[in-house]
Formats: C-alpha cells, structure tokens, sequence
C-alpha cells in the first residue's frame, strides 16, 4: 500500500519539479535553481523508495539510496540561500545585503559540511521494511539531523517575515508542516515524506509569487524592512 502512495508523491513532486523548471528557465536566477534542484531530489527520493520492493536487495538498490543521502546532505541546506534569495526581493540592495547574503551563505556552507560527515562520509547502509516497501537507511546516524532542522528553521524565520511584510504564509506554514512532520520521521518515514510535498508546493508557490511582485513592486518602505537586519 505504502509504495502506491510513494508513487504518488513522487508525482506530485514531478509537477511541482516541471513548474518550476518552468520559472528557472524564463528568469534564469540563481535562487530558482537551489529550489528546482532541492524537487528534483525530493521526487527522486520518494521514486526509489517507491521501486525498492521492485528492485529488490542487492548493490543496484544500495547504489540507488545512497543518492538520496548524497541529495540531502549537499541540497537541503541550499535552501537557506534560496530563503535569502526570496526576502532579498523585499530589500534594498544597500550596504547591508553583501552582508546578510554571506552569512546566510556560510551558514548554508556549514550545514552542507555537517551533512555530508553523517551521510555521505559515515554512510553505513542498511535494509529497512516498512509496510511493503524495501529502502536502505544510514545505520551511523544518531541524534537528530541538524543540517536539517536549521534549514527548516531559517526557512521558518524567513516565511513569517513574508507573511509580516506581504501578507502570504505558504512558505512559513509549509516549512511549519515539515517541521512537524520531520519530527516523526523516525517512527513514519511516509508522514515526513508527505510533509516534504506540502514543504515543496509551498517553496514553489512562494518563488512564483515573488517573481511577480517583483514584475509588480510592492509598496512597502524598504527601510522598514532593512532596519529589521540591522
């Protein structure tokens, strides 16, 4: 049953994947690109646990999952970089924006390099059922994945500061929900994966709306905004 609902999920992401590859292609920025990358790696990691029972055990489904540990360790926490690419649209580009974009960026830094020593460069693999379907998990993982939940965090941060400012909270509840939902991962891996497309349609709606209020500025003091960083 599980499988079937990983399939699905793994579609949904596939459409939210071709809108906003859509959206990079038209405007070619940077900050779209970290988001297009982040549903592309989301939808191949619902797809192969979604195939694991097919495949089977063996070195092709053990080679196959660690690319989704690759894709979260060196991914996820690109999105900090891409939350400071959507508020960036709310700022003036003065003194203080070189500033924020290298700390956000070095934060982005330090969670990839805490991420890639636990699942990538201590990565013990191992079979894990659950429900009909066949995944391997990372057995050298303890504690919770902090690269993670500070991206989750930044995410959250940031999403309340559009919501404030602009007056639209899909990206401050979706990242709430896959807070939530990252939280029970350990007991429900599809619960967290169902979080994650709730995260992603809301990455992907919240860079849509950017673009065009960009098209269209808002009337907003810029100061008022920028003091909030200073």
């Amino acid at each position: 049953m599980q499988t079937i609902l990983y399939f699905m999920l793994a579609g949904i992401h596939a459409i939210a994947f071709i809108s906003i590859a859509r959206l990079y292609s038209s405007e070619r920025i940077s900050y779209t690109l970290i988001a297009t990358l982040t549903v592309l790696g989301l939808f191949y990691d619902n797809l192969i646990i979604g195939l694991g029972s097919f495949i089977g055990e063996g070195s092709l489904l053990k080679l196959l999952n660690s690319g989704r540990f690759y894709i979260h360790a060196l991914v996820t926490p690109l999105l900090i970089i891409f939350a400071y690419g959507v508020l960036r649209q709310l700022l003036d580009k003065n003194k203080y924006d070189k500033i924020w974009h290298s700390a956000f960026c070095i934060l982005a830094v330090v969670m990839v390099v805490l991420g890639s020593m636990g699942d990538i460069f201590n990565l013990t693999l191992i079979t894990k059922t659950e429900a009909g379907t066949l995944r391997y998990i990372n057995d050298a993982t303890h504690g919770p994945p902090i690269p993670a939940i500070i991206t989750i965090v930044v995410m959250i941060i940031v999403g309340f500061m559009i919501w404030r400012y602009v007056g639209w909270s899909w990206l401050a509840l979706g990242s709430i929900v896959m807070f939530i939902a990252a939280a029970v991962r350990a007991s429900s891996n599809l619960i967290a994966n169902i979080g994650e497309v709730v995260f992603v349609l809301a990455i992907v709606a919240t860079d849509y709306r950017i673009h065009r209020q960009v098209a269209s500025p808002l009337v907003i003091e810029s100061h008022t905004i920028t003091e909030q960083f200073v």
